[in-house]
């Protein structure tokens, strides 16, 4: 068998993305290399007739030992034990009123991997509506190997590390060094092998689903790919139906078809009552024809999202009352003026630092309450070196909304800035608190700490940082990067331990 050529894994990867939707990244070319040899031996097929079969026939056999050696399975029973008290509280005896015992209630469960989560939700909804009521949950994923562990149903003590006391005995009998779930809730699980990337209207039912849990999927993929998923589901979805997303993933950009809702530091998200959009719009973009790439406007205009999550102070309530469930919602304001957001971030890739705040300054008054601009001029005031008028900047947005992620971050800078490290941390740590999936400050997080000779805290700060800019979308790095590129901030989290590093 020849070896693989340069341009050979360049197409594999290609083939993958586009079968798959996975984002790959560059540095992944020598484990591609290294697969598509493994797969070229298993076949039998030259590189070019196995690139064609693999793109033309969708082989369920060949996507199955693909994803095997592909997937990222990590997982556990209750994992995010929060969104599961917020299922329980919230949106399941939502659902149940809705549906006034009319019809049965559907739970999708997407990436289901080996299990846990599909189970955990079963065993939860049975305790909320019995074994009389009809309630099915559906796990759907592209790796044979892990839905092949999830029908046997047996799982190791590692599985339990995050479930409830007592979850182990109650819901499980012993089956030899492991342990085997319940008949009674086996019995409302069934699993399926689906490609999340396919399309398939026969799956994809309008209202197929009361609750979709779509967890730690979305960050592996392309942006085209999410949009056409969040699409499906969004189609797919009863009016007033639920979508939990994990913890470092959001509908910035995405949707406005959804309000992000909060029960006891649990964030998620239920879609509109109002019926659906029209067939047209909805079919296009869950990918029945040319799913829409988002662009630099659709990424900004999700700023909002990440600077106003949600006013934690206002839903502080116990998961069992009534207000739990009454949720309130989360509207963000219309756009109070036009403006040309593309142009903004044209002049900020280009540098030109100082043309954007000129540009700022010929906008008309109202649009200074959106908060996409307001964090645009602070972040912009910080690139040109006017700190203090930066940092009176920051105290007001942060003033406006304590729980944007995106003003902790910027008054972190600030404050950095100005000596005060104490004070940096602290708004660095609500900003890595409000949204676990924002890079930049746990990045500076872990810079202060090595500058502090706290080598242990610098390095776990640092890993993680890394870890989130490898995924980081690239417009929000442009807006909070600090005029760095992803490679060099990457770059400076693995800097070997007691070098001196200035930001």
């Amino acid at each position: 068998m020849t070896a693989p050529a340069p341009q050979d894994v360049d197409d594999f990867q290609a083939a993958l993305t586009h079968v798959f939707g996975l984002r790959l990244e560059p540095d992944r070319h020598t484990f591609l290399n290294g697969l598509l040899r493994r797969r070229l031996a298993a076949t039998g097929l030259s590189c070019a007739r196995y690139l064609s079969h693999l793109e033309l026939s969708r082989s369920a056999a060949e996507l199955g030992a693909l994803m095997r050696e592909l997937a990222v399975s990590e997982t556990s029973f209750f994992r995010n034990r929060p969104q599961f008290e917020a299922f329980a509280a919230v949106a399941l005896p939502d659902r149940l009123a809705a549906s006034a015992g009319h019809r049965p209630l559907t739970i999708l469960s997407a990436g289901c991997a080996s299990g846990e989560e599909p189970y955990s939700l079963a065993m939860v909804a049975r305790d909320i509506v019995g074994p009389e009521r009809r309630l099915s949950v559906i796990g759907i994923d592209a790796n044979p190997s892990a839905l092949a562990k999830a029908a046997r149903a047996q799982y190791g003590r590692w599985s339990f590390r995050e479930a409830p006391s007592g979850a182990e005995e109650r819901w499980f009998t012993p089956a030899g060094r492991e342990a085997q779930v319940i008949e009674s809730v086996r019995a409302m699980v069934r699993f399926e092998q689906r490609n999340l990337v396919d399309d398939d209207p026969a799956f994809w039912q309008r209202g197929a689903f009361d609750i979709v849990f779509c967890r730690n999927v979305l960050m592996y993929l392309t942006p085209a790919s999410v949009q056409a998923i969040i699409s499906r589901i969004e189609w797919a979805l009863t009016p007033g139906g639920y979508l939990f997303l994990g913890h470092a993933e959001n509908l910035r950009g995405l949707s406005s078809r959804f309000t992000l809702q909060q029960t006891n530091g649990a964030f998620y998200y239920r879609s509109s009552e109002d019926g659906h959009l029209t067939d047209a719009r909805v079919l296009r973009e869950a990918g029945l024809s040319t799913p829409r790439v988002p662009t630099a406007s659709d990424w900004i205009d999700g700023i909002r999202l990440a600077c106003r999550r949600v006013d934690l102070l206002s839903t502080r309530t116990s998961p069992g009352t009534a207000a739990a469930r009454a949720v309130p919602r989360h509207r963000d304001p219309e756009p109070v003026a036009d403006w040309d957001r593309d142009a903004l971030f044209g002049l900020m890739t280009a540098e030109r630092f100082q043309d954007a705040l000129d540009y700022l300054a010929t906008l008309p008054p109202g649009a200074w309450r959106e908060p996409d601009v307001r964090t645009c001029h602070v972040m912009l005031l910080i690139h040109v070196g006017r700190l203090e008028a930066a940092q009176a900047a920051c105290d007001a947005l942060v003033r406006a909304d304590e729980t944007g992620a995106g003003g902790h971050y910027l008054l972190g800078l600030c404050l950095e800035a100005a000596g005060d490290l104490p004070a940096a941390a602290h708004h660095h740590t609500l900003s890595c608190e409000i949204d676990p999936g924002f890079a930049m400050p746990c990045l500076h997080l872990g810079l202060m700490a090595r500058r502090a000779g706290d080598q242990v805290k610098a390095a776990r700060a640092l890993e993680r940082a890394a870890t989130l800019l490898e995924r980081e979308p690239a417009q929000r790095l442009l807006l909070f990067g600090g005029g760095f590129r992803r490679e060099a901030l990457v770059a400076l989290c693995r800097v070997p331990q007691g070098s001196e590093v200035r930001s």
